[in-house]
């Protein structure tokens, strides 16, 4: 099945009544906090990690869990081609918004990254 971004996609009202939400069993955050030392939460460009799981992230900071985020890119190419950015290719993103992020959900920074 093609999918193109532009299409109207499912409605939230669908997801909700689905009876396949019973057969996924509710994450215990604290159970995973206290059985990996670390979690790394990887994403490909700048702010994907919050859009994707950032309540996660900000429960396991919660709870205690050491926390590392690793952003492959700055997404300075992907502005590049972005019809919703005027000229872009601007970096929107630097390494102080990231360790201003980290500090709000308690991530501790990396020295000299």
């Amino acid at each position: 099945m093609p999918f193109h971004h532009a299409d109207p996609g499912t409605a939230e009202s669908v997801w909700l009544a689905s009876d396949r939400w019973d057969a996924v069993p509710a994450l215990d955050v604290p159970a995973v906090a206290h059985r990996y030392a670390r979690v790394l939460v990887v994403s490909a460009h700048p702010d994907d990690e919050t859009l994707g799981v950032g309540g996660l992230v900000a429960d396991l900071a919660q709870v205690g869990a050491r926390l590392q985020v690793l952003v492959a890119t700055d997404g300075v190419h992907a502005l590049a081609r972005s019809p919703t950015r005027a000229g872009g290719g601007q970096r929107w993103w630097t390494p102080y918004d990231a360790a201003y992020i980290a500090e709000v959900v308690a991530i501790p920074a990396i020295p000299g990254r």
